[in-house]
């Protein structure tokens, strides 16, 4: 059954005002938000609840404002928003034309809601959305940072091992410098002797054999003063690739800790987009 027909027909113009006038009173206490409701006929004010917070100045028999008038000669819904200035709150005002049963238009009723509470929480919802993006945003390129510096760390680790390669390739050809130089001794050891048994015939070679000892002293000392340099240089390798180890570890910690936070931003900044549409409803 249409029961607001049947109570239109049911009753008559002045009446179906009327009971607008006597519900009026109680439905600031059946809703959350402050309101006001006004009540006109076609010429003037006939009823009024006042809200809490605000004062829309409505008076019986007074004139309606222009917003009124249009919704009656219109018949349309109009829907207002008053900025904080004019009242000294922001508020939104709806506009319904009241018709009885045969679909006159006998009367509007007026309904003043305040918004200060809504637009802060709409301000607060969109400041907290863009702050979110930015965060994500951020944390999208400190992401990408740590992935570029995991892979940075492991390059460099590849490198330092690639290094102690050669480090040990160099040990190879000390080796071989050294038996060189182990045998040039040897070789010129051999000329001396051979030198000597040649007695003053053999002094000549004598003295060449003595500059190929020096040579291969001198070539031993420098191979032994170069491994000691390279022995070095590997231990500094060795330690510089046990930290580039542990960097690159905590690089892709970090780079895995990241992303699933950016996963998690982006959860929250969805929920928030979701959010600040929604409230766009009562915007």
């Amino acid at each position: 059954m249409d029961y607001e027909k049947y109570f239109q027909e049911e009753l008559s113009d002045e009446e179906i005002l009327r009971s607008f006038a006597v519900v009026i009173p109680f439905m600031n206490d059946m809703v959350r938000d402050d309101m006001a409701f006004g009540l006109s006929d076609l010429t003037k004010y006939i009823a009024y609840s006042a809200a809490e917070t605000f004062e829309l100045n409505v008076k019986y028999g007074n004139e309606p404002v222009d917003a009124v008038k249009e919704c009656l000669r219109t018949g349309k819904i109009q829907i207002i928003d008053i900025p904080e200035h004019v009242l000294g709150t922001a508020m939104k005002a709806v506009i319904k034309p009241i018709r009885n049963a045969k679909g006159e238009i006998i009367g509007s009723l007026s309904n003043g809601i305040a918004m200060g509470e809504v637009i802060r929480l709409l301000t607060n919802i969109r400041v907290l959305s863009e702050s979110i993006g930015q965060v994500s945003h951020n944390m999208t390129q400190l992401t990408q940072s740590s992935v570029d510096l995991a892979a940075t760390a492991q390059k460099s680790a590849q490198l330092t091992e690639e290094a102690r390669e050669a480090a040990k390739l160099t040990d190879e050809v000390l080796n071989l410098i050294r038996d060189v130089a182990n045998e040039t001794n040897l070789l010129g050891l051999n000329a001396s002797i051979e030198a000597a048994h040649a007695g003053e015939q053999g002094r000549c070679f004598s003295v060449v054999a003595e500059e190929i000892r020096l040579l291969a002293k001198q070539t031993k000392e420098s191979v032994k003063h170069i491994k000691t340099i390279i022995d070095r240089i590997d231990k500094s390798i060795q330690d510089i690739s046990k930290a580039v180890e542990e960097t690159a570890a905590t690089s892709e910690e970090q780079a895995a800790t990241n992303q699933e936070i950016s996963a998690n931003l982006a959860s929250i900044e969805d929920h928030v987009r979701d959010l600040n549409e929604f409230s766009k409803k009562f915007a």
